[in-house]
C-alpha cells in the first residue's frame, strides 16, 4: 500500500490525489494492479524511432478501454530496454477536468523499475481558460518487501 506523508495544494488538487490513490488501492485489492503496466498484454506497439540523446521513442496504444491512457503513449527507452519516462494523453479522473496529459519518470528502486515523478496538466472548463498542474513525487520505504535505505 501507500501512505501520503505530505501534500501541498487544495481543492481539486487534493481531490485529484485522493481519487488517483483510491483507484490504485482498488486496482491492487481487485488484482488489477498490472492493468496499466507497459506490457504487450496491455499495449500495441505502433512505432519505434531511432535514438535521440540516448533514448529511443516507442509509440504504443492501449488495448483495453479501461486504461489510464486514452490514446497513443510515448515511451522513452534507454539502450538497456528500460522505460525511463512516458508521455501521453490520460483519461480524465473528473468531469471538472479536460484534456489531461501525463508525464512520468521511472528509475530502478530495489531492482524494480518504479515511478519516481508524475505530472499531469490539463484544463478546467468550468473556469474558462483556467488550467491545472498536478505533480506527485514518489519516495519509497520498501518495494516488494525490500526496505529502501537512504
Amino acid at each position: 500500500g501507500c501512505t501520503v506523508e505530505s501534500s501541498k495544494g487544495h481543492g481539486l488538487a487534493r481531490k485529484y490525489l485522493a481519487d488517483y490513490l483510491e483507484g490504485e488501492k482498488d486496482a491492487l485489492a481487485e488484482g488489477r494492479d498490472s492493468d496499466n503496466a507497459f506490457s504487450l498484454e496491455n499495449y500495441t506497439i505502433l512505432k519505434l524511432e531511432a535514438p535521440k540523446e540516448g533514448l529511443s521513442k516507442l509509440t504504443v496504444r492501449p488495448k483495453k478501454p479501461g486504461s489510464f491512457y486514452r490514446s497513443e503513449v510515448f515511451l522513452f527507452v534507454n539502450p538497456s530496454g528500460e522505460v525511463v519516462r512516458s508521455e501521453g494523453k490520460a483519461k480524465s479522473p473528473s468531469s471538472f477536468l479536460s484534456n489531461p496529459s501525463a508525464y512520468t519518470e521511472f528509475r530502478q528502486v530495489a531492482g524494480i523499475r518504479m515511478p519516481i515523478y508524475f505530472r499531469s496538466t490539463g484544463r478546467i472548463p468550468l473556469l474558462g481558460f483556467a488550467s491545472y498542474t498536478f505533480i506527485m513525487t514518489y519516495d519509497y520505504r520498501s518495494v516488494n518487501g525490500v526496505e529502501i535505505h537512504k
